[in-house]
């Protein structure tokens, strides 16, 4: 299986941007840095994602219907730990 490296998307780069240069006490300060906890928290997700999918070796004989399955038992595993 092929892997493309994941990269933070501009998103990401122009609210850290804009994070920087905005005061402590600006009004939209607190939206900005709520956006940007969200989009790095899904970034981590999908960054940890892509761990476990590169971790997972089947065997030869394993048909590709189980590598749908493996996926599915890492989605539901990884959402149900709160």
């Amino acid at each position: 299986m092929l892997f493309k490296t994941r990269k933070k998307t501009l998103e990401i780069d122009a609210l850290i941007a804009l994070e920087k240069r905005l005061r402590k006490g600006d009004e939209n300060r607190t939206r900005i840095e709520e956006r940007l906890y969200n989009l790095n928290a899904g970034f981590g997700g999908e960054v940890q994602f892509d761990k476990y999918l590169k971790e997972f070796k089947p065997h030869t004989h394993t048909p590709s219907c189980m590598m749908s399955h493996f996926v599915k038992i890492i989605f539901i595993f990884k959402w149900t730990q709160y």
